[in-house]
């Protein structure tokens, strides 16, 4: 899936099932250079329900405020940790957070989720959209 303003990203749909949360394996994630980082926010007021590009409920804004990311590079090196209230995105800040990773490692890397938080539910999920610098679909903003 491609844009115009980012080229390139991955959506990972990460549900909050427990306190360490595996990222699913992806194979764009892992062999591109990944150029940005974002998550989808959920409502800070809670007195909506925001849902995933899948139709699931995004974890509440208390859930995103104190997990983190932990991302992994494929020789095990910690990359980063990642506040996830560090990396989320709305209308005030749009863009995504920039970084420069390679080889990442989405099964090492994990989400730590605060399950005492208010409004934790474990069928909730966070959306993660990792920016991609490849062109691996073929798709470019000089194609469109």
């Amino acid at each position: 899936m491609c844009n115009c303003v980012h080229r390139c990203f991955e959506l990972q749909e990460i549900t909050t099932a427990a306190a360490q949360n595996a990222l699913p394996d992806d194979t764009r994630i892992r062999t591109n250079l990944v150029t940005s980082i974002q998550v989808q926010p959920s409502d800070p007021t809670g007195s909506r329900t925001y849902l995933s590009p899948n139709g699931k409920t995004l974890a509440s804004w208390s859930v995103l405020n104190s997990s983190y990311l932990y991302v992994y590079n494929q020789n095990g090196t910690r990359l980063a940790i990642l506040p996830l209230s560090q990396i989320v995105r709305t209308t005030e800040d749009q863009e995504p957070m920039r970084v420069s990773w390679q080889q990442i490692d989405p099964t090492q890397s994990f989400l730590k989720v605060n399950t005492s938080a208010a409004g934790y539910n474990a069928a909730h999920v966070f959306v993660l959209n990792w920016g991609l610098a490849c062109d691996a679909c073929g798709i470019t903003p000089n194609n469109l």
